[in-house]
């Protein structure tokens, strides 16, 4: 980047492989591979074909932008307007059933444990951090198919919201709830 930048605003969800370029050039990025390397996912799968839930991938791609644009120490400051995987919509599955998104809670937990650690040991400055998303809603591709929200959203009776185990998760995470059991137990971040 060429020019004064005021922020960097961020939407990852995902991760993707890369491979270097056969001749290194300076202003090519890596070409994008795959979703799997040996045979094997890079991560566990979503609802979404696009989408394996790759934490260390978040990791890599902040310590990446504070590697490649810090170059005095003045990285702006960081927005993280979207974060979050998906579940597939499975129209037979009683609301109830569908707000144990068990896969999302770990998404959360791993991803927001990576951001904090990230910024402590690379001292970078993120400003905010968005779930995505806060409500089931309709996806550009997907349309109603995929899930992201934390709040479970029902369709066919007059879009009541349900709130889902992601939820609870999340506001105990914002009310330093879950850091302080994890460390309890595990001395571990959460």
């Amino acid at each position: 980047m060429m020019m004064d930048e005021d922020m960097y605003v961020l939407s990852p969800n995902g991760s993707l492989l890369f491979e270097p370029l056969a001749k290194p050039l300076s202003s090519m990025p890596p070409k994008c591979s795959d979703f799997i390397k040996d045979g094997v996912p890079i991560g566990e799968s979503t609802g979404s074909s696009w989408l394996y839930i790759v934490p260390w991938g978040f990791n890599s791609l902040l310590k990446f932008i504070n590697d490649k644009f810090n170059t005095l120490n003045n990285l702006p400051p960081i927005y993280i307007t979207e974060n979050g995987c998906d579940q597939q919509n499975d129209p037979m599955q009683a609301p109830y059933q569908a707000c144990k998104d068990h896969q999302r809670v770990g998404y959360f937990k791993d991803h927001l444990a990576f951001l904090l650690k990230t910024i402590k040991e690379e001292n970078m400055k993120i400003e905010s951090y968005f779930a995505w998303s806060f409500c089931d809603n309709i996806e550009w591709y997907d349309g109603y198919r995929s899930r992201f929200g934390i709040y479970y959203i029902d369709f066919k009776n007059d879009l009541k919201q349900h709130a889902k185990d992601s939820s609870m998760w999340f506001a105990r995470f914002l009310l330093k709830k879950i850091e302080q059991e994890e460390n309890t137990e595990d001395n571990t971040v959460a």
